[in-house]
């Protein structure tokens, strides 16, 4: 329905544990990237300090459950795309990692879409945090003219 909100789910974890992990989420629209929000998670079980860019983006992860989701409000078909959670630990010899999340937003009048998700859960490895991708899929009602 228009406005409404979709949460975007990243989570981190380190078999070697984290320090300054940095982190941010980005929006790709059509090759120009926009950050979203950015933080770094000084130790474990630190809140981080989110700067958040745009006015419909909220942080609603926790350091304590190695969570760094976001939530879109009020969506709408200009908000289809990809959005990419990046995360690189200090401990891990810089490495990087990033997950992309492709948001497809359709009108409810076509009807609900296949929802295949092409999200693996990440997993603890040596070299940090998992890669994956997703998609979701929001449905909006387009208002009709009387």
């Amino acid at each position: 329905m228009n406005g409404s909100t979709v949460l975007l789910p990243c989570t981190y974890s380190s078999c070697i544990g984290i320090k300054n992990l940095y982190f941010n989420w980005h929006y790709n629209d059509n090759g120009t990237m926009f950050k979203l929000c950015e933080a770094e998670i000084p130790m474990e079980g630190v809140e981080p300090r989110v700067n958040v860019y745009h006015e419909r983006v909220e942080f609603v992860g926790s350091s304590k459950s190695n969570n760094i989701s976001i939530l879109l409000w009020n969506i709408t078909f200009e908000d289809q795309g990809d959005y990419i959670c990046f995360a690189r630990n200090p401990k891990e010899k810089n490495r990087n990692h990033s997950a992309t999340f492709t948001l497809i937003v359709v009108d409810q009048s076509h009807g609900v879409r296949d929802r295949e998700s092409t999200q693996k859960p990440p997993v603890c490895r040596q070299s940090g945090l998992a890669q994956y991708r997703a998609k979701a899929e929001v449905i909006i009602n387009r208002a009709v003219p009387s």
